[in-house]
């Protein structure tokens, strides 16, 4: 009957006009929106500019074709409806990511960020012995600065989700060696210098369990109860040279969850909706001490994108506590509440990601605690703005 089939004539006609159909709508459905506009606008995060239109010049007209193509596809009437149908289909049936440079499907809806934290968790670019002394020697200058002025300097590494949740990943973003830069920074920094750093993986890891997540599924940041372990972890650190800050207790807060839009990375997809999640946050169960104070105006690094988030300072009232300057990145959002707890008057600064020392700041406010956040695929990153830094002052 399958011989048959093949050959029998209505068969192939119907064939033929259903591929005709479908042709006729792919090419009609955009030119008809025009008109109509029956295809709701799709937002899609690509984390790029659109390409603009060419400039036309009869004197370089070999460009202009390919610059035109470029610029239709990236302006092509209901684009965004037809490439978001295109991400559902392939991430909610097949597992797959169609955006492979910027995010990585798990198992049991579990996204992943591809790129420098993938390869950072992986192993991909470790740091030679050279690259290893220079970054510890970094971090012991800005050490003995702190300590030479009276401080305390803490330098903190924040695991990234893979490092936390490596479970879901699926097989080809397995770790490929024993210990990452992560892992060599903390056990060089700890065997060879007396530099207060931590790396907290298994003080959160301790804490996973099926009833709440520590860090979201869709979205490559913690929530509120892994950075409370993250901060808890921190504080017993910072306890050990000013016991007079309290530790902080879960049983101070109530865990709540709320159902939410997906996060950063289901952004990324345009399946914000479709990817909702149960998002963990902790409210206190009596009034924090610490509270939002003035600013003191620090410059805001040009081109910054959350300017507003640029500085943050908050007091407790309590001068028995330690002054306490943070220089943080997106990770330590979720912690400040809990961090701010133990210091007088806390000041974080989110350096948009480049994790210098910056001595300007230091000088100015001259804490008794500098904490250095830095999430773990961001540390060659820091070395490389370490270096141009040092650059500057001489």
């Amino acid at each position: 009957m399958k011989q048959q089939s093949r050959h029998n004539p209505p068969m192939r006609r119907f064939r033929s006009y259903l591929l005709s159909i479908v042709f006729v709508v792919a090419i009609s459905v955009p030119a008809m929106n025009m008109f109509i506009d029956f295809i709701p606008d799709v937002q899609i995060n690509e984390n790029r500019l659109k390409a603009p239109f060419p400039a036309f010049d009869f004197k370089k007209l070999d460009p202009f074709p390919r610059e035109f193509e470029v610029y239709f596809e990236d302006h092509f009437v209901s684009r965004n409806f037809f490439l978001k149908q295109y991400m559902k289909l392939n991430l909610l049936l097949f597992q797959k990511s169609v955006i492979p440079d910027k995010a990585v499907v798990g198992t049991d809806g579990w996204l992943y960020m591809s790129g420098f934290e993938l390869e950072s968790y992986r192993g991909d670019s470790l740091f030679t012995s050279a690259e290893l002394a220079e970054f510890t020697a970094e971090i012991m200058r800005r050490d003995s600065i702190v300590r030479t002025s009276g401080g305390h300097y803490y330098f903190i590494i924040v695991p990234c989700k893979h490092s936390v949740y490596p479970e879901y990943l699926p097989d080809f973003a397995e770790k490929k060696v024993a210990k990452n830069n992560a892992e060599l920074v903390i056990d060089n920094l700890q065997r060879c210098t007396g530099v207060n750093c931590l790396f907290p993986l298994k003080e959160i890891q301790k804490h996973k369990s099926s009833q709440y997540y520590l860090y979201s599924k869709t979205d490559n940041h913690w929530n509120h109860l892994g950075a409370f372990y993250a901060a808890q972890a921190v504080t017993e650190l910072i306890r050990k040279d000013f016991p007079a800050v309290k530790p902080l207790r879960l049983s101070d807060y109530k865990i709540v969850v709320k159902r939410q839009r997906g996060g950063n990375i289901a952004e990324m997809f345009g399946l914000q909706d479709e990817l909702s999640e149960d998002f963990i946050s902790l409210e206190p169960i009596r009034p924090m001490k610490s509270h939002a104070a003035a600013k003191q105006n620090y410059p805001v690094l040009e081109g910054f994108a959350y300017p507003d988030e640029y500085e943050l300072v908050y007091e407790t009232g309590n001068d028995s506590l330690p002054k306490m300057l943070v220089i943080r990145e997106s990770f330590a959002t979720y912690a400040t509440p809990f961090l701010s707890e133990s210091a007088s008057k806390s000041v974080f600064i989110f350096d948009a990601w480049q994790h210098k020392f910056n001595p300007e700041i230091f000088e100015s406010e001259k804490p008794d605690i500098y904490i250095q956040f830095v999430m773990e695929g961001f540390l060659r990153q820091m070395l490389r703005y370490s270096r141009a830094e040092k650059g500057a002052l001489q």
